[in-house]
């Protein structure tokens, strides 16, 4: 499989389509520690045809840097379709995150700033699916089996044992 190269980047944000009037785009954040390690990513996903249309990567930026990588693009969507004459209505824009691990952080990160400043709508989990302590804070990323058992026997399973 190959790459494709952006048609424009704005910062480190790669972008493979222009953003379109009248679409809904879904903007998603795994971040990571930013110490070299993993990578944090987003991605952006216009629907109804699930077309990627940008990303970012990096694996030194800290996570509220990360949190505001992602505020910084929905910026750029929400202004870009609200500059179309074709946009019928409001911006239709969703983003999530990961819960669990590092997320955690990046959740309180846009609590700190004030989820009011972030164009779109985080997007709420699947209610009837989601621990109660869990509801609105992003998506779980965990597997099936890592919700259920408690935390000695994921450490176990991890560990191959």
């Amino acid at each position: 499989m190959q790459g494709i190269e952006p048609i424009f980047k704005t910062g480190n944000v790669r972008w493979y389509d222009k953003i379109q009037p009248n679409k809904t785009y879904v903007v998603g954040l795994d971040p990571s520690a930013g110490v070299g390690q993993d990578h944090a990513a987003i991605e952006v996903f216009s629907l109804p045809d699930m077309k990627q249309v940008a990303e970012w990567s990096h694996n030194r930026t800290s996570i509220p840097n990360q949190v505001k990588t992602m505020q910084g693009i929905l910026k750029y969507i929400h202004d870009e379709m609200r500059s179309h004459k074709e946009q019928k209505t409001e911006p239709d824009i969703y983003f999530t995150l990961e819960n669990n691990s590092w997320g955690e952080a990046a959740v309180l990160t846009i609590d700190e700033i004030g989820e009011e400043r972030f164009a779109g709508n985080r997007r709420p989990p699947d209610r009837d699916r989601r621990p109660l302590q869990s509801r609105g804070r992003g998506m779980d990323t965990r597997g099936r089996g890592d919700r259920i058992q408690g935390p000695y026997q994921r450490q176990r399973r991890h560990r191959g044992l």
